[in-house]
């Protein structure tokens, strides 16, 4: 598993989305940084509340799987790794997100075996 790594632009990618949907919610996020997103509980991305059931879980997490496959392709035109798609992306994202006590810099990895983004090597 890579680091969590500002030059790695899959990692900086999904730092973005995450920024963008953490502090529309938390406002007073918003001067912390990509090493603090490293930090950032999958829960928090994902807006889980104690008491969520698991089906309840799952669907948030995988809206926002949804949403962040949408940015890395309106934002970034990034295009599925050869053999992966859309589909399994977004459930991979989603399989990840959904453990809310995990650390969302960990989407990083998923999202570089997964996504090609302009000026990567394939």
């Amino acid at each position: 598993m890579s680091t969590w790594s500002k030059n790695n632009k899959a990692h900086t990618a999904a730092f973005l989305i995450a920024y963008y949907i953490y502090t529309k919610r938390k406002p007073s996020k918003k001067n912390e940084t990509f090493e603090f997103a490293k930090q950032w509980p999958n829960s928090e991305i994902i807006n889980a509340i104690a008491g969520d059931s698991s089906d309840l879980l799952k669907d948030k997490a995988d809206k926002t799987a949804v949403q962040i496959d949408e940015f890395f392709g309106a934002f970034f035109a990034a295009k599925y790794e050869p053999g992966k798609t859309k589909a399994g992306s977004i459930s991979a994202m989603a399989a990840y997100l959904s453990q809310t006590d995990a650390m969302y810099s960990g989407i990083g990895e998923i999202v570089d075996e997964n996504y090609l983004f302009a000026g990567e090597v394939q």
